[in-house]
């Protein structure tokens, strides 16, 4: 897996070293008013000494700038001005510490990288990730459904700056990008076995989401099926550790993976392409999508339900869901559960165009 750490990789060096920091040069651009406009940016991070001195430090970091335009566009989909400590997330989320990387340097192909922004959603130490995706010396920046473009960059002392043409939002709970996404079915079973708040409180895992269009090809089977076999279904598709593409391309033919029901299922290729074959499938399972982040690891949307050996599962239907545990719904604290809300209209307004241009 092509992951960047925080000192385990630099990209590309840079041949020439401004000096002044990455802070002092957006200031001196903002005064000057050439190059893209950023005062809105210099206004959110000037609250927040941890920020200003991470961008004026000597430390080496990338650090991805919107521009007015695109925070002026991503604050009115959003509809409310989040709140300081949010504020400061989406900031930290725009930084990633010791890595610099010029979008010549890097050959095509996604790369995941490292931010600066605490996940323990993913583990106990861990950091937030970004996918960056670069194909004939484009850049593009892709968190959960939304994406954002390298406009232009400029270096600095410390490293370099990437302006981009959209606020980069953390990954949110996997119920929110599939509600985005409109993945009905699928938000439906969870809810039916109670195991959305077990699979959003897991830390750093793999899911491999089934369009409507796939259940709807089982719906006369899932009919036939106890809560508890729905569950079982459902757990095949999550897999414990966040695997990427550039990882899964890599693995051996007929590879095994646990998912987190205990059973196995391989991974394959047909015609280069990575497929899943899981116990009860006649036919293999495409990846029509991969790398959609989520909060607690990344989502695979796949064309087919996959299918366990549900004869190891009890048949025994599993009492209903009581009203206490339906509501428990995410782990999310009351106010990240707001801003969750709030983002998902921007969520909502660019999941029709991510999955059409996917």
């Amino acid at each position: 897996m092509k992951i960047i750490s925080i000192a385990s990789l630099i990209i590309s060096l840079i041949s020439f070293v401004s000096a002044q920091t990455i802070l002092e040069t957006l200031v001196a651009q903002n005064s000057s008013h050439t190059g893209p406009k950023v005062s809105t940016i210099l206004a959110l991070a000037s609250p927040f000494k941890a920020v200003t001195d991470v961008l004026n430090g000597t430390d080496k970091i990338t650090a991805f700038i919107p521009t007015d335009e695109a925070i002026a566009a991503a604050l009115k989909a959003l509809g409310t001005t989040p709140s300081q400590d949010d504020t400061l997330k989406i900031l930290t989320y725009h930084v990633v510490p010791g890595v610099v990387f010029k979008p010549a340097g890097i050959p095509d192909g996604i790369i995941v990288v490292k931010t600066a922004l605490a996940a323990p959603t993913l583990g106990d130490k861990a950091t937030q990730n970004l996918i960056v995706a670069l194909k004939e010396s484009t850049v593009t920046l892709r968190f959960g459904l939304s994406s954002a473009k390298v406009t232009s960059s400029v270096e600095a002392s410390n490293g370099i700056i990437h302006y981009v043409d959209a606020l980069l939002i953390p990954p949110q709970p996997v119920s929110v990008v599939a509600k985005a996404a409109n993945f009905t079915s699928l938000l439906d079973a969870v809810t039916a076995t109670n195991l959305q708040k077990p699979i959003e409180d897991a830390k750093n895992i793999t899911i491999f989401a089934p369009t409507n269009a796939a259940f709807a090809a089982i719906s006369d089977v899932v009919k036939t099926l106890s809560t508890s076999q729905v569950a079982a279904v459902l757990q095949y598709h999550v897999v414990p550790g966040a695997v990427f593409s550039p990882d899964v391309v890599k693995l051996p033919n007929n590879t095994e993976i646990t998912t987190l029901l205990g059973q196995k299922f391989k991974v394959a290729f047909v015609d280069g392409a990575p497929v899943i074959l899981g116990f009860g499938n006649k036919s293999p399972v495409k990846l029509s999508i991969t790398d959609v982040l989520v909060a607690n690891g990344v989502i695979h949307v796949v064309d087919a339900v996959i299918i366990p050996d549900l004869s190891k599962v009890s048949a025994t239907p599993s009492p209903s869901p009581s009203k206490s545990a339906s509501s428990q719904g995410s782990s999310a604290s009351g106010s990240e559960k707001t801003v969750y809300a709030s983002m998902s209209a921007i969520l909502l307004s660019v999941a029709i165009a991510f999955f059409t241009s996917a």
